[in-house]
């Protein structure tokens, strides 16, 4: 048993029998659209009772006095938006919903179970189409790809699997893809990117797909956003790349790339995150790096890149964390470092470097610095500057020889220090009486890399 009442101006009450009361709101947009928002958290049913709504909100539609007769009239003919998400909605997913002319579907964030129904492709004036969250299975239909006006799919965090429809890429309205933490595979068609002019965010991670990475995807110039990490993507990082000139993220990290950084990177200048981590790559840290003004994040670790760091480095003024560790690099950590005032963190552990410059101690923002597992010899510089939000830091498993810095028990934040035959019993003296970490001199066998 269903009835339906009026409630406060653009809110309407369900009452379905034995269930708890569900509350909408129906309002209007640009005087066409008819946007109907279900309350969150408070329905727990089966999306089959949302058809026995949607009938109930074009008998209010019909009826109501709070939108005028011509908008009454045009319900039906109108572009519909349903916000369906977080609710604990369960069972599959209706396929009559696709009789319906929406404009926007949201279903996220709720427990659906079943595939997604392949007649979902009928509804033609549909342009976000977001199922996030749930628990889908089974393969994306192909028939997804006749949405000629979808602008915006979000399949993330479902348990999809199969081939990702090449069609997909052919609807050239779409800005954004999300098909994240799924199981899809296969190779990405090499022309991925050709008929994507408006594609602004592409994010695949963690899924299986393999093969290259289409070179092709720089015919998108409007793309900001890269995620491809955590694939078994092959083959070289694409120079064509660097033609994306609004790119603004890239994260490429945990496949199995191999090759040299190429050079093109450098044309990026809005890049704020490039993310290589955890890949097969060699060769040096191309010296272009310094092209990249903008960026903010710089992660590298988990290669065999060798070489000395470039000094062009110092030239990313707007550099807060960087992360080479688990490389091959070596020499001296550059003197221009200083320059960086921005940076925050710092990881270079498991390199061969050899020294430390005394220009390191004048970050001031630094947080967190990890320089364990290397080669550096020598002595601290016993009047170094306090650095006053530095929180931990690790120059364990090096050859550092010399007295204890005083000045180490003026740095207030310091949480964690590990100094492993470095260590002395006088250190305990220069340490602040607030000093919490038991961690001075942990085992290494102890220490988690991956914790950073």
């Amino acid at each position: 048993m269903v009835s339906c009442s009026k409630m406060l101006p653009g809110h309407h009450l369900i009452e379905l029998a034995g269930r708890e009361e569900i509350v909408f709101s129906l309002f209007s947009v640009s005087g066409t659209q008819i946007v109907i928002m279900f309350k969150k958290n408070i329905c727990k049913a089966s999306l089959t009772w949302v058809l026995v709504m949607l009938s109930c909100v074009v008998s209010l539609a019909i009826s109501s006095s709070n939108i005028t007769d011509q908008l009454a009239l045009l319900a039906f003919k109108s572009e519909i938006v349903i916000s369906l998400a977080s609710n604990g909605f369960t069972g599959g997913i209706p396929q009559e919903l696709s009789t319906l002319p929406l404009l926007g579907l949201f279903l996220d964030e709720n427990n659906l179970t079943g595939t997604v129904p392949p007649s979902f492709g009928n509804i033609s004036s549909l342009k976000v189409l977001s199922m996030a969250f749930n628990n889908l299975s089974g393969s994306i239909p192909t028939e997804l790809a006749q949405l000629s006006n979808l602008q915006e799919l979000y399949l993330n965090e479902n348990h999809l699997s199969g081939l990702i429809p090449s069609e997909l890429f052919n609807i050239s309205s779409l800005q954004e893809i999300w098909l994240t933490s799924n199981f899809l595979s296969g190779n990405l068609p090499p022309t991925t990117g050709l008929s994507l002019p408006n594609l602004d965010t592409l994010v695949l991670q963690a899924n299986q797909l393999s093969g290259n990475i289409p070179s092709h995807l720089s015919n998108s110039s409007k793309l900001t956003i890269l995620v491809l990490a955590m694939n078994n993507f092959t083959g070289e990082v694409p120079k064509s790349l660097g033609q994306l000139k609004s790119i603004s993220t890239i994260v490429l990290a945990i496949n199995q790339l191999t090759g040299q950084i190429p050079q093109e990177i450098g044309f990026m200048k809005n890049l704020n995150q490039l993310d290589l981590r955890f890949n097969d790559l060699n060769g040096v840290i191309p010296s272009t790096i310094g092209g990249m003004t903008t960026l903010q994040r710089l992660y590298l670790d988990g290669n065999t890149i060798e070489g000395t760091i470039p000094n062009e480095i110092c030239l990313l003024k707007n550099l807060g964390e960087i992360g080479l560790h688990d490389n091959k690099l070596y020499g001296s950590v550059p003197n221009c470092i200083e320059n960086l005032s921005s940076l925050q963190r710092i990881y270079l552990s498991s390199n061969t470097f050899r020294s430390i410059p005394s220009t390191l101690w004048n970050l001031e923002n630094l947080l967190y610095l990890s320089l364990e597992s290397n080669s550096i010899s020598g002595s601290l510089d016993l009047n170094l500057r306090v650095l006053k939000a530095l929180g931990s830091m690790d120059l364990s498993g090096n050859q550092i020889s010399g007295n204890i810095p005083s000045t180490i028990g003026a740095f207030e934040s310091l949480t964690y220090l590990n100094l492993n035959a470095y260590f002395t019993p006088d250190i305990m003296r220069y340490l602040s009486p607030d000093y919490e970490t038991t961690a001075l001199n942990p085992p290494l066998s102890s220490y988690d890399k991956n914790s950073k």
